[in-house]
This record gives C-alpha cells, sequence and structure tokens, in this order.
C-alpha cells in the first residue's frame, strides 16, 4: 500500500497473559486474493514487512465492504505473552505438521495442529502460536522475536495459516508452475529438484506468460476451472542460473536468500505476468541425463496419484472432498504429459510447443 496503512489502537485481547500491553499502534493492510478480501493487522514492522512483499500484487488501497477474511498478528518477546491455551477437550491433528523449505533446503519449521472448539491452535513451538477460525475468516497470531527469523520461515507461516483460510473459499493452492501460451494453460507440478523452475524460465523467456512457479490457485465455479495467479519470488539454483544468460546478467535483480538467489518474474521479463486462465495441460517434469528432451503421454489416473501430493494437507473433511473433486476435475479436462528434461534446456519451448499445435 505504500504508505496508504491505517494506523489505530486495538484492545488488548480476552485472557490476555501479563505482559501485553494495550493500545499498541496496529497498522492495517487490505488485499484482495482473486475476490476474497482480506484485512491484516499488526504491531509489528517486521511481520508488516513480510506480508507486504508475499502479498504485493494483491494490495489494495481500500476495502468497499466488510472483509472476508480478518487477521491479526503481533510480535511478543516470550511465550509468556501469549494468550492462547490448548483446552483439555482439544484433538490432535498432526504432529508434527512440518513443510519443508525448498529455499531453505535444509531448514523447516515445525507445529502441533490442534482442532479446538470451533477452529485450530498452531503451536509453532519457539516461534509463536496461531488460533484459526476458518470458518468464520479469522486469524490470531503471536510471533515471538519475529526479526530473528528469516523471513521465508515468517512467509512459510503465514502461507500456511492463509491457505487453511482460503481453501474454505474454494482456493486450492497446489505445488506447481502455472504458465500461459495463446489462449492454454500449463500446469506444471513437482517438488524441488524436478526440473520445475528450470522448465519455467525456460518458457517465459520464449513468450510464455506467468502465473506462479510453486503455489497458484485451483479454482471452481459453475464446472469451470480455472488457474489463478500467486505471482511469488522465484527461487533458482546456481545450475539453473547458468542455463540462462540474462539471469547470469541480471545484476540488480537476482537477489541472496537464505540458500538459493531469487527474482521476480516481471523484472526480468515484463508483461509476461498473466491474472487467470483455463487449465489445458499438465506436465509432469522429470530431469533425465542425456543431450535431448521430450514428451511422453500419461494416464490420467497416474496424473492425479502425482498430482495430489503436490496439494498442501487438508485437515477437514468436506474441504477434503471438495479439493479432491477439484483436482480430479483439473485431471479429466487436462491432456496429461511427462517431460524428460535433458541438456538442452533452452529448446524446451519448442518442445512444449507442440502441444499446442496439436490442440
Amino acid at each position: 500500500m505504500d504508505g496508504a496503512s491505517l494506523t489505530r489502537p486495538l484492545a488488548a485481547p480476552a485472557g490476555a497473559a501479563k505482559g501485553w500491553i494495550p493500545g499498541v499502534d496496529m497498522q492495517n493492510y487490505q488485499y484482495c486474493i482473486h475476490g476474497v478480501s482480506l484485512s491484516l493487522d499488526t504491531d509489528s514492522p517486521t511481520i508488516a514487512n513480510t506480508v507486504q512483499t508475499f502479498l504485493r500484487y494483491f494490495q489494495q488501497p481500500t476495502l468497499r465492504a466488510a472483509p472476508h477474511l480478518e487477521i491479526v498478528l503481533r510480535e511478543v518477546q516470550d511465550a509468556g505473552q501469549i494468550p492462547i491455551e490448548v483446552s483439555p477437550a482439544a484433538t490432535l491433528l498432526s504432529s508434527p505438521y512440518e513443510e519443508s523449505m525448498d529455499e531453505l533446503s535444509h531448514t523447516e519449521w515445525t507445529c502441533d495442529l490442534y482442532r479446538d472448539g470451533d477452529g485450530k491452535i498452531a503451536d509453532l513451538h519457539d516461534h509463536g502460536c496461531l488460533r484459526l477460525d476458518d470458518r468464520r475468516g479469522r486469524l490470531e497470531g503471536y510471533l515471538i522475536n519475529p526479526s530473528q527469523l528469516h523471513p521465508a520461515i515468517q512467509i512459510a507461516i503465514f502461507h500456511f495459516a492463509l491457505t487453511e483460510l482460503l481453501k474454505r473459499h474454494g482456493l486450492y493452492t497446489i505445488h506447481a508452475t502455472a504458465l500461459e501460451k495463446d489462449g492454454y494453460g500449463f500446469l506444471i507440478p513437482g517438488r524441488s529438484g524436478q526440473g520445475k523452475t528450470t522448465c519455467c524460465i525456460a518458457l517465459l523467456r520464449s513468450g510464455y506468460r506467468f502465473l506462479a512457479d510453486d503455489h497458484p490457485f485451483v479454482c471452481e465455479t459453475d464446472n469451470q476451472l480455472e488457474l489463478l495467479s500467486f505471482p511469488e519470488k522465484i527461487d533458482v539454483t546456481d545450475a539453473t542460473i547458468a542455463f540462462f544468460p540474462e539471469l547470469q546478467q541480471a545484476n540488480g535483480h537476482l537477489h541472496q536468500g537464505l540458500i538459493k538467489r531469487y527474482f521476480y518474474a516481471d523484472d526480468l521479463y515484463p508483461g509476461a505476468k498473466i491474472d487467470r486462465c483455463n487449465p489445458a495441460f499438465i506436465i509432469l517434469p522429470q530431469v533425465i541425463e542425456g543431450p535431448q528432451s521430450y514428451l511422453e503421454p500419461l494416464p490420467k489416473r497416474q496424473v492425479l496419484e502425482e498430482l495430489l501430493p503436490q496439494g498442501l494437507l487438508v485437515f477437514d473433511k468436506e474441504i477434503a472432498q471438495l479439493q479432491f473433486r477439484t483436482l480430479t476435475h483439473l485431471v479429466e479436462q487436462a491432456a496429461c504429459y511427462r517431460l524428460y528434461s535433458g541438456e538442452n534446456v533452452r529448446e524446451l519451448p519448442q518442445i512444449v510447443d507442440t502441444l499446442l499445435e496439436q490442440a
């Protein structure tokens, strides 16, 4: 919002722990993610800067109506300041829930996730605690000394909570690259090391348009499937950089993360970003030893089996059924292939373009 945030004091929450300082100014930031409006209040410049960077494409100067989602994130110095307790009646859903960070390589964050009453509590251990009421679209969270957390871990924690809230609005996150060309959407799922990002960059530089490299949304309304953008940073290894001259000459556009370097698509490929498209192809990447890359048609059942683990964990039966139905329809609708990626990485666009010629 570039300085357009609002400042207002919030009262201490009911049952606030000793050490909570009432009346501390909270900054308000507003976003709209594909029709789902979000209001964020935080007293932490660190949290604000991290979320602002993460959601920068979805910022709004003001919301015209009450937000669908309300998030309050506070900074505390120690666990004794967190006014959230797991009740004796709570049910443990996952212990530990863990999200391995591709960018962090060997670092991960964990939490114990409980169902407690009408919502969920995520005990982040040394990092803090979250209370999610996804049915009402609310999140209350406390992070312990967030300035000491790497931004990638802050983003992972926030992203986990945000995706839980967005599922209730039919936006399902999948671990994949999403691109578009000539009106056809391409979904390229896969974990780190499978060639997903290298394929993404090869296609981007040849005129494909960009939705996401890591976490696009899949949405289904009135039997209409769409891929929706989430244009985060693109993490790259030295091996990937070596394939593409523009990355080697990126100068100020290539930034150093904790392990990998990263860039934003619109910095190197201006005008390449697109908001949404209809999925036409699912391509499962696989790096091979050899000079040539090639495509192989795949049975849809096999693709569904490989696609399901690329969705984030689902802890609610009704949401799991809806997400499974959406992913099933996605596979039924799309043409499915395996892309074996060899040494001729910069020739991948010509190989993938053959699918458009047959469409």
